[in-house]
């Protein structure tokens, strides 16, 4: 088998993001994830957390109280998160905490209009931006760090015709996290937070905080809406709270086992030439020759519009392709066209040196005998066609 494995669990790290508004609790809930994973899975390993707005400051209150060492840098520089997942696996931190996500990609934003010397970018910035930004994906879901990601909560939109005056509006359809388009896509565990009054719309009234998971591709979580009530101060294994509504996704992973999520080293580079053109157009370019090879060596050899002319092209064609059409001739396999024009080539030498057949037979049994002689080795190739790509 070449590609193909059997398949088994590869997913040692988990892999979570969250978003929601200020106070929703997006910091809390994976500041408490994190304790959980380091003092259920790893003998309380440290936790690094890349913070871009302080939240760390707080934060480090619970884990003082837990017992877990936390390391932090305070940063919304894209390209010291790139380097902070290395620095975390190298210090021994089981998990990585980004907060917030969203500042991250502003400032990739903002990096990339500096350097092109741009305001805003433009459609075909976006290709290059993207491209860049996938080296953090990459690092994301293959690190065996536990990947903790908050973000901020950002509109959804869709243009929508309005019934009254069948104009075109631009309607909000939802929210995601605000973040590249597609990150969504990337973590395992996707929930969104948000809080209620208790009572309602009484002021004063304690806050609840509430998330419903969006995504989970373990199937446990789906659909389900985790409530937390707001709580005055923090309390040694208060992360059980918050943990343990998470706990049947963790249970699916073989923590303990290999991790490897995508071979971003894999590529298909080889399938361009050194210009950037694919297999598909170089063989498009070698049909376009070969066409245009064959149409003009039939001219030369028969090139009047007398019966007898347009009779040998026709004996021709099917002689070597099977075909008389030039739509049939042209949907032939490549190869067999290579072939045909090669034969073509080999009698116009022959009669140009002399051994001009008389007739129709003649021209036909030329034909059969350098198809032979082709099928040898050390046969010569057709114009355009690369010898090694011959089948014969």
């Amino acid at each position: 088998m070449g590609l193909l494995t059997q398949a088994k669990m590869e997913q040692a790290a988990a892999k979570i993001a969250g978003y929601g508004p200020q106070g929703s609790g997006k910091t809390a809930t994976m500041v408490q994830l994190a304790i959980g994973l380091s003092l259920t899975f790893h003998q309380g390993a440290p936790v690094a957390f890349f913070d871009t707005e302080k939240g760390s400051d707080f934060a480090k209150i619970l884990f003082d109280i837990e017992g877990v060492k936390l390391l932090r840098v305070k940063s919304r520089a894209f390209s010291d998160l790139l380097k902070v997942v290395k620095e975390a696996e190298q210090a021994g931190c089981c998990a990585l905490l980004t907060d917030s996500m969203s500042h991250v990609w502003n400032e990739l934003n903002d990096s990339f209009c500096r350097r092109k010397k741009i305001q805003r970018m433009e459609f075909q910035h976006w290709r290059e931006l993207k491209a860049t930004w996938r080296e953090w994906t990459d690092a994301m879901l293959n690190s065996r760090l536990h990947m903790l990601i908050a973000g901020r909560a950002g509109k959804e939109y869709e243009y929508q015709e309005n019934e009254e005056t069948h104009k075109k509006e631009l309607i909000t359809t939802g929210t995601k996290m605000r973040a590249e388009g597609e990150f969504g896509y990337e973590p395992d565990v996707l929930f969104e937070l948000w809080t209620e009054r208790v009572d309602g719309a009484k002021h004063g009234s304690n806050l609840i905080h509430k998330a419903l998971v969006l995504k989970d591709r373990t199937w446990e979580l789906n659909g389900q809406i985790f409530t937390w009530a707001d709580r005055k101060k923090y309390k040694k294994d208060d992360w059980k709270l918050v943990y343990n509504d998470f706990a049947p996704y963790f249970a699916c992973l073989d923590m303990k086992g290999p991790h490897q999520a995508i071979q971003a080293d894999r590529t298909s580079d080889e399938m361009f030439d050194r210009n950037g053109d694919s297999e598909y157009y170089r063989n498009k370019k070698r049909r376009d020759v070969v066409m245009e090879t064959l149409d003009a060596t039939m001219g030369l050899l028969w090139p009047g519009q007398a019966a007898g002319d347009k009779r040998l092209r026709l004996l021709v064609g099917e002689k070597l392709f099977g075909v008389r059409s030039k739509t049939a001739l042209e949907g032939q396999p490549l190869q067999r066209l290579e072939k045909g024009s090669l034969i073509l080539q080999m009698y116009e030498q022959q009669v140009q040196g002399g051994s001009s057949p008389e007739n129709e037979e003649g021209v036909l049994k030329l034909l059969d005998e350098l198809t032979v002689l082709i099928s040898k080795p050390e046969s010569p190739k057709a114009e355009g066609a690369p010898a090694e790509n011959l089948p014969f």
